[in-house]
């Protein structure tokens, strides 16, 4: 490999038929290449640190220009690239049990059973994950565990008013929104320890360890349709995951 580097071009035929039958010659040429390049990299290449910072994100115009022409620097850059991707943990677990829901929602007139069945599905899992509502919307009378139909009706209509679902736990907060253009629930407003914003997460839909849905926040927020929940509800979803990458 090493005959057809620029640096040695044009090579006298008789040193090329020499080294094609010497061992010892050989080796000392690759370590002589093996030196220049070393050489070339420290005198026009950026330091690993700087590409590291560059993979973060920080933005390097020297650097962004001199991987236009350099293949090395490309492939060390997406290696680390790989490196210091954000490796996302797992920020709440939710059980989400259809059987239950589709107790809550029988309770309910047949036009608005379809849409409340995901929304029961979802809230009972956030409730049984130890969430409580606070502000606008509170649990009424004395009802507690998952959602009674009377408390169902009353949350979709002050969903549909526009208002916001908070619901918090120690290190853990969030908002759910009714989106009705969408016919979507919007998941936004996380925070972790010392309340701290989460900005970028991702949810998922599991049955067990397989994933059949997933999406990643866009503006700090998450939209799931509740077609979407309802149909993965319909295939075993049993499930629904929130991975944070920041702020967890």
């Amino acid at each position: 490999m090493f005959l057809s580097s620029p640096a040695l071009a044009p090579i006298p035929l008789e040193v090329r038929e020499h080294l094609a039958e010497c061992e010892p010659c050989r080796r000392a040429l690759a370590r002589a290449l093996e030196g220049e390049r070393s050489l070339h990299w420290l005198l026009h290449c950026p330091p690993v640190a700087r590409l590291a910072a560059h993979a973060r994100g920080q933005a390097d115009p020297w650097v962004e220009a001199h991987l236009a022409h350099c293949a090395a620097c490309r492939g060390e850059l997406a290696a680390l690239q790989e490196i210091t991707k954000p490796v996302p943990i797992v920020w709440l677990t939710i059980s989400l049990l259809r059987q239950e829901a589709q107790k809550v929602a029988a309770g309910l007139e047949a036009e608005m059973r379809r849409q409340a069945e995901g929304l029961a599905a979802l809230v009972n899992g956030l409730l049984g994950a130890g969430l409580a509502p606070v502000g606008a919307w509170t649990r009424r009378g004395k009802f507690s565990g998952s959602l009674q139909p009377a408390e169902l009706q009353d949350l979709l209509s002050h969903l549909q008013e526009g208002r916001p679902l908070t619901l918090v736990r120690p290190h853990r907060e969030l908002e759910l929104r009714w989106t009705p253009e969408e016919g979507a629930l919007r998941l936004e407003t996380l925070r972790g320890e010392a309340l701290e914003p989460v900005r970028a997460f991702r949810v998922e839909l599991r049955r067990g360890e397989e994933v059949l849905w997933q999406t990643d926040s866009q503006d700090g927020g998450v939209v799931i349709p509740l077609a979407e929940l309802e149909k993965s509800l319909a295939a075993g979803v049993d499930a629904l995951v929130i991975l944070a990458t920041e702020g967890g």
